[in-house]
C-alpha cells in the first residue's frame, strides 16, 4: 500500500484548493495541521484513490486531512489511513456498546473485574460517597484517612470515570499530611475536587527502561485489542511518556508516544506535538535506548485475557506498565482511543490488514436491527454524562450562590470600615487644623510676649516685679 511520495506542493492559504479536495479548511485540526508543516505536500492523485476506497468498502466520502498529514509525517502514504471521525462515529458504534461502558470503566471495579492480574493497588477507594478498602470492605472516613496516612509515602489520586490523564495528582505524605506539589491537602479538598468517586492508589514500579526516559511519570503501554471473527487480535502497541517532569503520561496531554514494531522493539523516533522527535524534549533521552519490551508475548496474551472478560466491547486500548520485573501491570482500560497520533507513531494504519474486512462487514451491518439497537443504547452515555453535567451544575450554582452571600458580606464590612476610616480621616482633619491654629495662636502669644519683655515700659517697671 505505501509508496514514495510524489511532492507537489500547495498554497497553504488558498483554502477553495483545499475545500475541493474535500478538507474542511476551517477546522482547528487543520490549523494545527498547518502549523506544524504538516500540510504542504499534497497529491491529488492518491487522494483520489483515498475516497475511491472509502466509497467502495465503507460508502462514503471522507475529509482526507489525516491521509495528507500521514503523507507529510512518514513519506508514506496508504489509503487505509482511519480518520477520528470515522473511527468514533461509524465503527467504534458498531465495536462496542456505549450504553455498557459505564459497567466496565469505572476504575472503581477494576480489582473486582481482573482480581486474578496483577495491577496498581488500591489503597482506598471512594463510590457514591462511602469509602472501602481491600476491594470491598466499608470503612469510615477517618479511617481512610489513616490507611493513606500510614500505608505508603507516595500515592496516585484520580476519578473512577475519567480517562486520557484528566484529574491525575501526585499524592505525598510528609508530616502525618497529605501534600499535593508541596502543598498540604486535605480530605474535605479531596472530596470537594474528585466528588464522591475516586481511588487512592500506591505509585507503580517501572522498568528502568522506561523510567530512564522520564522518571517523573508511570509511563505506559497503551495496547488496542479487536475482537473480531471469534478471536481477540492484538492490533497495535504506542509507548507514552510524560513531559515537563508531569506525573500523567498522556499524549492529548502534551505527552510523547513511540510506535512499538509487533515483535515488541521500540520505533527509534515520536511523536510529540505533533513534530517526529529522536529524543526525549525534556530528559533528552535518546529513544533508540530503548530498545525491546522484555517479555512481550506475555504483555500480547495478557491484555488478550483481559478483553475476554469484557464481551459488550469489541474494540478496546488497555493502558499497561512495564514492571520492575519485565511483566505486565494493568492500570486502566478505554473504550475510544485516538487515531492520527497513532498511526503517525505507528507509521501505519490502526487496523493494517483488517482493514478492508472491517469496512464491509461494517457496511453489511449498518441496515440489521441488532446494529440499529447498538445504536440507541449508545445514547445512554451521553444521557448520564448530562445528569452527571447537570448534578456538577447544582453544586456549582449552589457554590457560587455561598460564595456570592460571603462576597456580598464582605462587601458589606467592608463599606463600613471604608466608613469608619472616612470618619476618622475627617476627624484627624479637624484635629490637625485646631491643632495649626493654636499654634498659631500661641506663636502669636510668644511673639507678643517677647515684644512686651524689650519693650522701655518692661525695663521701667522690673523695680516693682522684683518685691
Amino acid at each position: 500500500m505505501s509508496k514514495l511520495l510524489t511532492e507537489k506542493k500547495v498554497d497553504l492559504n488558498n483554502k477553495d484548493q483545499f475545500k475541493k479536495l474535500g478538507v474542511n479548511a476551517t477546522s482547528r485540526a487543520f490549523k494545527r495541521y498547518k502549523q506544524k508543516g504538516l500540510l504542504e505536500i499534497v497529491d491529488k492523485d492518491h487522494l483520489e484513490e483515498v475516497q475511491a476506497f472509502y466509497k467502495t468498502h465503507l460508502n462514503r466520502t471522507i475529509d482526507p486531512l489525516s491521509h495528507i498529514v500521514f503523507s507529510n509525517f512518514t513519506g508514506k502514504k496508504d489509503i487505509r489511513i482511519v480518520p477520528r471521525n470515522i473511527l468514533r462515529e461509524v465503527l467504534l458504534p458498531h465495536f462496542n456498546d456505549r450504553g455498557m461502558i459505564d459497567a466496565y470503566a469505572d476504575k472503581n471495579s477494576y480489582d473486582i473485574l481482573f482480581p486474578e492480574y496483577r495491577q496498581a493497588h488500591t489503597v482506598i477507594k471512594r463510590v457514591r460517597g462511602q469509602y472501602y478498602a481491600n476491594q470491598t470492605r466499608h470503612i469510615t472516613r477517618k479511617e481512610a484517612e489513616d490507611i493513606v496516612l500510614n500505608d505508603s509515602k507516595e500515592y496516585i489520586l484520580k476519578g473512577s470515570d475519567t480517562a486520557n490523564g484528566h484529574g491525575i495528582s501526585k499524592l505525598d505524605i510528609e508530616n502525618d499530611s497529605i501534600n499535593r506539589k508541596g502543598i498540604p491537602l486535605t480530605f474535605n479538598q479531596i472530596e470537594s475536587e474528585y466528588g464522591n468517586n475516586f481511588l487512592i492508589q500506591r505509585v507503580v514500579e517501572q522498568h528502568s527502561m522506561m523510567k530512564k526516559i522520564h522518571p517523573s511519570s508511570v509511563n505506559t503501554l497503551r495496547m488496542v485489542t479487536l475482537r473480531w471473527n471469534n478471536k481477540i487480535h492484538n492490533l497495535y502497541t504506542f509507548a507514552r511518556f510524560g513531559v515537563g517532569n508531569d506525573v500523567k503520561d498522556n499524549a492529548q496531554q502534551g505527552g510523547l508516544i513511540v510506535g512499538v514494531e509487533d515483535d515488541g522493539h521500540f520505533k527509534p523516533f515520536g511523536v510529540s506535538n505533533y513534530e517526529k522527535v529522536y529524543a526525549h524534549p525534556t530528559t533528552d533521552v535518546e529513544l533508540s535506548e530503548l530498545g525491546r519490551i522484555p517479555n512481550y508475548e506475555l504483555f500480547k496474551q495478557t491484555v488478550r485475557d483481559l478483553h475476554e472478560k469484557i464481551l459488550h466491547h469489541d474494540y478496546l486500548s488497555w493502558d499497561i506498565v512495564i514492571g520492575v520485573d519485565g511483566k505486565p501491570t494493568f492500570i486502566e482500560v478505554n473504550f475510544f482511543g485516538g487515531t492520527i497520533l497513532n498511526q503517525l507513531a505507528l507509521e501505519r494504519p490502526i487496523f493494517g490488514e483488517l482493514t478492508e474486512e472491517i469496512f464491509q462487514h461494517v457496511i453489511a451491518s449498518e441496515s440489521s436491527p441488532s446494529l440499529r439497537n447498538v445504536e440507541i443504547r449508545s445514547d445512554r452515555p451521553l444521557k448520564k454524562k448530562y445528569e452527571r453535567l447537570e448534578q456538577r451544575k447544582k453544586t456549582l450554582t449552589k457554590n457560587y450562590e455561598k460564595l456570592k452571600a460571603s462576597h456580598q458580606q464582605l462587601e458589606e464590612e467592608y463599606q463600613d470600615l471604608a466608613n469608619e476610616y472616612d470618619k476618622l480621616l475627617a476627624k484627624s482633619r479637624n484635629d490637625t487644623k485646631d491643632f495649626m491654629n493654636m499654634k498659631n495662636e500661641i506663636k502669636v502669644l510668644e511673639s507678643e510676649l517677647r515684644r512686651i519683655k524689650n519693650s522701655k515700659s518692661w525695663k521701667y517697671t522690673s523695680f516693682f516685679r522684683k518685691k
